[in-house]
């Protein structure tokens, strides 16, 4: 008898979980909070060039998982076997699978936006950071530093400041990449705030105002951009802890409810796409054998080096570099350079067609980063890889920038 599965969130977590629990002689259900996908990927650089909005985003079905049926809502939280819905809606489950995600200010959509809303939000911020003489960026993550880049790039002689809560940005780094790090904040001339945060809370495009940090000190902007995590999404399960995570066990399954499953918001491994793949797949052969009463298999990180993002970008044409020290079997990449002797990508370099670059990958004996590692990054900016997601570029007609 055919039981119901109940997938939280629209985005990457809940694609590629869906598409692994279809037909499978059960009835999936994914709930997405907007009528759209936007490929994370590229929310930084559509904020430095909403021109190329379109290219990031699938307005029509073409991303919805196949087998499964899409229902566009808001989770409001769990009622014994049965997720409510803000509009009163009911979706009773016998599993549910977590994959909300997190939000980071206008660099995502926002919870219910409109594409119309979205479209008009990476308009007006676009439109301002080509025009600012000054741009504030809230939070010195990987986000805040890739869209650093990304408006440099779009914007030569604006003054560019990343306000961060600690010491330094990217506080995860080691020596060797925190030095890369400042090197190229240098060379790209954007400057880095230590131990300060703004007061403001969202985002502004406009006239130049005074932007009040704890400190004290005042900086007058035309743009200001929060680009820190808010939280994950997990917290309408009422599982989650203070940070939206879901506390989970070996088999990702939530220590505080065995229907509940989570890929990409739990507390055992930070979001990135190579580990949501594993997840989704761990989760999705659990949440079938629950279901037929067998046993559970444990999660194994296939990527467990990886403790922070593999790649860092900093501009999408700049500089990127991959820490090559994460993937297996680490140093050993970097003989012949990561993960092939340069010399392999002269041809690709010299066929015209702008794919990669004679450095993509580093030279011998040396760590792949820079123009020609950003170049091969880049080839992600609007496709979405191994994922099977479908659709990018399909914005309606009237909605083309």
């Amino acid at each position: 008898m055919a039981k119901e599965i109940v997938i939280v969130g629209g985005g990457i977590s809940g694609l590629m979980t869906g598409k692994l629990l279809v037909g499978k002689g059960h009835n999936v259900t994914i709930l997405a909070d907007v009528p759209y996908f936007e490929w994370p990927l590229a929310g930084s650089y559509s904020l430095a060039h909403p021109e190329q909005f379109n290219k990031a985003v699938s307005a029509t079905e073409q991303h919805h998982v196949m087998g499964a049926k899409t229902i566009i809502g808001i989770a409001a939280g769990l009622e014994g076997n049965s997720l409510k819905l803000q509009d009163g809606t009911s979706l009773p489950f016998d599993a549910l699978v977590a994959a909300t995600g997190y939000r980071a200010g206008p660099v995502r959509p926002s919870l219910g936006q409109s594409l119309e809303e979205r479209r008009a939000e990476v308009l007006a911020i676009g439109g301002g950071i080509k025009t600012a003489k000054t741009v504030i960026i809230g939070g010195g993550g990987p986000i805040g530093v890739e869209l650093a880049g990304d408006i440099r790039e779009a914007n030569k002689d604006a003054r560019i400041i990343i306000v961060v809560r600690g010491e330094r940005a990217l506080s995860y780094l080691n020596n060797k990449y925190t030095g890369k790090l400042m090197k190229q904040m240098s060379a790209m001339n954007i400057e880095i705030m230590a131990n300060d945060t703004v007061d403001e809370k969202t985002w502004y495009a406009g006239e130049a105002k005074d932007f009040k940090l704890t400190s004290g000190q005042t900086i007058r902007a035309e743009v200001y951009i929060p680009a820190f995590t808010s939280g994950f999404d997990g917290g309408f399960t009422g599982l989650a802890n203070e940070r939206g995570l879901i506390p989970v066990n070996e088999f990702l399954q939530s220590t505080g409810n065995e229907k509940v499953f989570a890929v990409g918001c739990s507390d055992q491994e930070f979001a990135a796409v190579m580990k949501i793949e594993g997840q989704a797949k761990t989760v999705s052969k659990n949440v079938l054998a629950l279901l037929s009463n067998k046993a559970l298999a444990a999660h194994k990180d296939a990527f467990a080096e990886m403790t922070h993002p593999l790649t860092q970008k900093i501009g999408q044409h700049s500089y990127t570099w991959i820490e090559y020290e994460m993937m297996p079997p680490g140093p050993l990449l970097k003989c012949c350079g990561f993960p092939f002797c340069c010399t392999c990508c002269w041809p690709l370099a010299l066929c015209g067609v702008g794919l990669c670059h004679p450095c993509a990958f580093g030279f011998c004996c040396g760590d792949p980063e820079g123009q020609g590692t950003a170049a091969l990054t880049r080839m992600l900016l609007h496709g979405t890889g191994n994922t099977g997601i479908k659709g990018l570029g399909s914005a309606p007609k009237q909605l083309a920038m």
